[in-house]
Protein backbone atom coordinates (compact mmCIF):
# COMPACT_ATOMS: atom_id res chain seq x y z
CA UNK A 1 0.00 0.00 0.00
CA UNK A 2 2.69 2.22 0.77
CA UNK A 3 5.11 1.67 -2.26
CA UNK A 4 1.60 2.12 -3.99
CA UNK A 5 0.78 5.79 -2.52
CA UNK A 6 4.66 7.08 -3.39
CA UNK A 7 4.40 5.77 -6.15
CA UNK A 8 1.40 7.93 -7.03
CA UNK A 9 2.98 10.75 -5.19
CA UNK A 10 6.36 10.34 -7.58
CA UNK A 11 3.75 10.42 -10.59
CA UNK A 12 1.97 13.56 -9.51
CA UNK A 13 4.99 14.88 -8.95
CA UNK A 14 6.15 14.25 -12.65
CA UNK A 15 3.14 15.80 -14.09
CA UNK A 16 3.72 18.68 -12.09
CA UNK A 17 7.17 19.20 -13.44
CA UNK A 18 5.64 18.56 -16.84
CA UNK A 19 3.30 20.91 -16.73
CA UNK A 20 5.50 24.22 -15.37
CA UNK A 21 7.81 23.09 -18.19
CA UNK A 22 5.09 23.39 -20.72
CA UNK A 23 3.87 27.01 -19.45
CA UNK A 24 7.79 28.03 -19.55
CA UNK A 25 7.76 26.88 -23.03
CA UNK A 26 4.42 28.30 -24.19
CA UNK A 27 5.63 31.81 -22.77
CA UNK A 28 8.69 31.54 -24.36
CA UNK A 29 6.96 31.18 -27.69
CA UNK A 30 4.52 33.30 -27.56
CA UNK A 31 7.65 36.34 -26.87
CA UNK A 32 9.95 34.74 -29.54
CA UNK A 33 7.43 33.39 -32.16
CA UNK A 34 3.95 34.90 -31.18
CA UNK A 35 2.45 31.62 -31.77
CA UNK A 36 1.96 28.08 -29.71
CA UNK A 37 1.05 24.87 -31.18
CA UNK A 38 -1.47 22.43 -29.65
CA UNK A 39 0.43 19.71 -29.35
CA UNK A 40 3.41 19.39 -26.77
CA UNK A 41 5.67 17.93 -29.06
CA UNK A 42 4.98 20.35 -31.70
CA UNK A 43 5.72 22.97 -28.61
CA UNK A 44 8.98 21.35 -27.53
CA UNK A 45 10.00 20.82 -31.13
CA UNK A 46 9.29 25.09 -32.09
CA UNK A 47 11.24 25.78 -28.47
CA UNK A 48 14.18 23.65 -29.33
CA UNK A 49 14.16 24.82 -33.12
CA UNK A 50 14.41 29.02 -31.27
CA UNK A 51 16.09 28.67 -28.40
CA UNK A 52 18.24 25.43 -28.38
CA UNK A 53 19.60 25.19 -31.98
CA UNK A 54 19.90 28.80 -31.75
CA UNK A 55 22.64 28.70 -29.50
CA UNK A 56 19.68 31.01 -26.85
CA UNK A 57 19.90 28.10 -24.44
CA UNK A 58 22.09 25.56 -23.55
CA UNK A 59 21.82 21.94 -24.48
CA UNK A 60 21.07 20.37 -21.29
CA UNK A 61 17.87 21.76 -21.37
CA UNK A 62 16.64 19.78 -24.46
CA UNK A 63 17.49 16.90 -22.16
CA UNK A 64 15.38 18.69 -19.47
CA UNK A 65 12.34 18.62 -22.12
CA UNK A 66 12.94 15.42 -23.77
CA UNK A 67 13.15 13.24 -20.50
CA UNK A 68 9.67 14.59 -19.34
CA UNK A 69 7.93 14.64 -22.18
CA UNK A 70 9.20 10.96 -22.15
CA UNK A 71 8.25 10.27 -18.66
CA UNK A 72 4.72 11.83 -19.61
CA UNK A 73 4.18 9.63 -22.72
CA UNK A 74 5.60 6.47 -21.56
CA UNK A 75 3.61 3.93 -19.31
CA UNK A 76 4.83 3.78 -15.62
CA UNK A 77 5.65 0.07 -15.73
CA UNK A 78 8.12 0.50 -19.31
CA UNK A 79 10.21 2.80 -17.81
CA UNK A 80 12.09 1.41 -15.55
CA UNK A 81 15.18 2.29 -16.97
CA UNK A 82 14.56 6.25 -16.91
CA UNK A 83 13.35 5.74 -13.08
CA UNK A 84 16.79 6.90 -12.02
CA UNK A 85 16.37 10.57 -13.47
CA UNK A 86 12.84 11.06 -12.14
CA UNK A 87 14.30 12.68 -8.90
CA UNK A 88 16.14 15.51 -11.24
CA UNK A 89 12.31 16.43 -12.26
CA UNK A 90 10.66 15.91 -9.05
CA UNK A 91 12.56 18.16 -6.72
CA UNK A 92 12.65 21.01 -9.92
CA UNK A 93 15.76 22.30 -9.66
CA UNK A 94 16.30 21.37 -13.30
CA UNK A 95 12.54 22.96 -14.58
CA UNK A 96 13.90 26.20 -12.22
CA UNK A 97 17.30 26.11 -14.35
CA UNK A 98 15.21 25.95 -17.34
CA UNK A 99 12.60 28.82 -15.78
CA UNK A 100 15.51 31.01 -14.84
CA UNK A 101 17.40 30.57 -18.61
CA UNK A 102 13.91 31.68 -20.35
CA UNK A 103 13.34 34.73 -17.95
CA UNK A 104 16.99 35.81 -18.92
CA UNK A 105 16.46 34.85 -22.55
CA UNK A 106 13.46 36.92 -23.17
CA UNK A 107 14.20 39.75 -21.10
CA UNK A 108 17.07 40.68 -22.95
Amino acid sequence: FIVDLENERIERELERAYEKTLKLCDKALKVKVGTVPQADYDKFALFKKHFIDTGILGKTHVETLKHLYEFKHTPPEKRKKKDKDKDKYINLSYIKSLELAIEDAINK
